[in-house]
């Protein structure tokens, strides 16, 4: 069936048993299928240089107007009378359009970082919490501009704030982190935070531990004891454990 696909001929088009099509009076592969539930969508047929006849479906009737599908079939057929295959620059813009999105902060936290940090990190959720909410003022920012300048000026205005050296350092750990699989996946080039430093001055708790010698002498009380309740069960029990507390307050007295 052929005719003008305008808004009247649109409208008086009913649905039949079997998906038929309407081609364009005007636009060659210009057309429009309509299936037996009533949906339409227009297309353009070509024959792209491999030879082979292709569809292109630029869209459904109700998203676009008539008027507006046939400018995009115009426009695709002048594409395609240049030599240009319109379905491969369709991907090709679709995966370009997917790269930009998780290039900015916000969409590379959501689409790429997410998944892995919760499935490989024991606290990958409090990492991307952190993140997202220390550095929401930068989600909509490409990653290659969180700069080393960026992150000093956001650093001294924590600190203006009252926060504290040590939570700013595990904050900007965590983006830091973040930036480091963005590089190793291929998003960003370089790292743009890898000159920038922990603030110093930012004092931690130093885990301290015990020697063979100081290991050994509580156990020696502890083998001590054993010998004093067995003792004390025939002379009481109260004076043994007394006896023992001196035993294990004396062994401990260097370590202390």
């Amino acid at each position: 069936m052929k005719a003008c696909l305008a808004a009247k001929t649109i409208k008086a088009l009913q649905p039949a048993a079997k998906p038929y099509e309407v081609r364009d009076t005007k636009i060659k592969g210009f057309l429009l299928r309509v299936q037996p539930s009533g949906a339409m969508v227009y297309y353009l047929s070509y024959t792209p240089p491999s030879g082979r006849r292709q569809r292109y479906r630029i869209g459904a009737v109700g998203n676009l107007t008539p008027a507006q599908a046939r400018d995009i079939a115009e426009e695709l057929s002048g594409q395609v009378a240049h030599g240009i295959d319109i379905h491969t620059q369709k991907k090709t813009t679709r995966i370009e359009a997917e790269k930009a999105k998780v290039r900015v902060l916000r969409g590379f936290l959501e689409h790429k970082y997410r998944p892995w940090v919760l499935a490989e990190r024991k606290t990958g959720d409090e990492m991307l919490q952190r993140i997202q909410y220390n550095f929401r003022d930068f989600l909509d920012k490409p990653l290659g501009e969180l700069t080393h300048w960026v992150a000093e000026k956001w650093r001294a205005a924590q600190l203006k704030s009252g926060k504290s050296k040590a939570t700013v350092n595990r904050d900007i750990a965590a983006l830091r982190a973040a930036l480091s699989k963005a590089v190793e996946w291929g998003l960003i080039d370089s790292h743009p935070l890898s000159k920038l430093k922990p603030i110093k001055g930012d004092r931690l708790t130093k885990v301290r531990y015990l020697s063979n010698d100081e290991e050994a002498r509580p156990r020696r009380a502890l083998a001590a004891r054993d010998g004093k309740l067995k003792a004390g069960r025939a002379s009481g029990g109260e004076s043994a454990a007394m006896s023992f507390i001196q035993t294990l307050e004396t062994a401990l007295m260097p370590i202390i």
